[in-house]
């Protein structure tokens, strides 16, 4: 039962993980920074991505190691 949640939590992470790439890629490419400092959005959404792709992985890593462990 929890390498099924596991798997649920990875495949939530792994959907904002790739919605979040593309909010970057559009944060990026229409150069959205903040209104006072100009400081540029789209690269902090880019890490935020990468972090929840990396969560999604390592998810898939703990649900593989129990069906694993369970056989």
């Amino acid at each position: 039962l929890d390498a099924l949640w596991d798997l649920v939590f990875a495949g939530f992470a792994l959907f904002i993980g790739w919605r979040l790439l593309l909010g970057a890629m559009d944060a990026i490419s229409s150069r959205t920074g903040s209104m006072v400092l100009g400081i540029p959005f789209g690269w902090a959404i880019f890490a935020c991505s990468l972090l929840a792709a990396f969560l999604g992985l390592l998810t898939l890593t703990t649900a593989w190691r129990r069906l694993k462990g369970a056989s």
